[in-house]
């Protein structure tokens, strides 16, 4: 194994979770756990769980997983449970939720793994599961000593907004991320067109100062060059905010599922006009991925050239999704060639 299970006295938050046990360098299999201690089948929805899967609760208690004593996700948790469910199987729920892997068809199925299921969370994870093989592999070179981490969220939501990553984090794990993105002062995925600097064609990205004795909240915003470090002018932030701020209200107003069609389609136009300008902003990223909008070829490269800006190297599902998808809309124009190099970059994320 590349990894051991170890705590941090100065670190309590974090648990028992997994650190290098030596230099392992990108693909490395890190961990290989070929049992589960469970696997539920079409995971654990509202319906009430199989006496098989409830009598787990004794090992389960036994190894020591992550539960809370008492969260807003665990509270979630109960309320969303099946009237009279035993105590047993209510804590099964719990460890589902908190320390389970997709896995099966569809990602339908859920296990948990006695080590596996230590791995805590990135927004940079140094590190891909795979739940049906029971095995950690390395996303890039990970120093001895180096936490090893995962992310519990999708890839797609990897592209929000810090605050939008940590918000949805919060609600559904109950904790404050505090790994290297999320702590940055820099928000990687706030990213507008462009420097003005002479002969610089850099993105400005959205660099946020903690408030003073508050240091979880964003206190005063720069936007600066990603390529030059020079700040934008005053007057030339507060205009790129303001419009930053526009769209994102029309984007959920879209995504409220609340409007007619026309009336949506509306709302969308809107927030394309910030899009088209600032085509790797993540804004722009989730109308090209929820919506292919407005022209599923362009938005799907545009979602291809955010995912190598926010997350390079990062070898995802959702490029290699797109990719083959893109190839398909490609091939239907007529476009081969261009469709034959989509099939290629599609087979060459790894």
């Amino acid at each position: 194994h590349g990894a051991e299970v170890v705590s941090d006295p100065e670190r309590q938050e974090l648990g028992r979770f997994l650190r290098a046990t030596r230099a392992l360098p990108r693909g490395a299999l890190v961990l290989r756990e070929a049992t589960p201690l469970l696997r539920v089948q079409g995971g654990a929805s509202r319906r009430p769980l199989p006496a098989s899967v409830a009598s787990a609760a004794g090992r389960l208690r036994a190894a020591g997983l992550y539960v809370p004593e008492a969260s807003g996700a665990l509270a979630i948790v109960r309320r969303d449970a099946p009237d009279g469910e035993s105590q047993d199987a209510m804590f099964v729920r719990a460890v589902l939720h908190f320390n389970s892997f997709a896995a099966g068809p569809g990602g339908r199925d859920q296990v948990v793994f006695t080590t596996l299921s230590r791995a805590n969370h990135s927004c940079a994870p140094n590190c891909i599961a795979d739940g049906d093989e029971g095995t950690l592999r390395a996303v890039r070179d990970i120093e001895q000593g180096e936490a090893i981490t995962v992310s519990y969220l999708d890839e797609a939501s990897l592209l929000f907004s810090r605050r939008r990553r940590r918000a949805e984090l919060m609600h559904r794990w109950s904790f404050h991320c505090e790994c290297t993105r999320c702590a940055s002062r820099i928000d990687d995925t706030r990213r507008f067109r462009r420097c003005t600097a002479p002969e610089c064609d850099g993105d400005l990205i959205v660099e946020e100062e903690a408030s003073e004795g508050t240091p979880t909240r964003p206190g005063r915003v720069t936007l600066r060059c990603a390529k030059c470090s020079q700040p934008a002018e005053e007057a030339q932030a507060k205009e790129l905010l303001r419009a930053e701020a526009a769209a994102a209200g029309h984007m959920a107003i879209a995504m409220s599922g609340e409007m007619e069609e026309v009336d949506e389609g509306q709302e969308l136009l809107r927030c394309y006009r910030f899009a088209r300008v600032h085509p790797t902003h993540n804004i722009a990223l989730e109308l090209a991925h929820e919506f292919s909008f407005p022209d599923p070829v362009p938005a799907k490269q545009a979602l291809l050239t955010g995912l190598e800006a926010v997350l390079p190297d990062f070898p995802c599902q959702l490029k290699v999704d797109t990719h083959s998808i893109l190839a398909d809309f490609l091939a239907a124009r007529g476009e081969l060639d261009a469709a034959r190099t989509n099939i290629k970059e599609a087979a060459a994320v790894a």
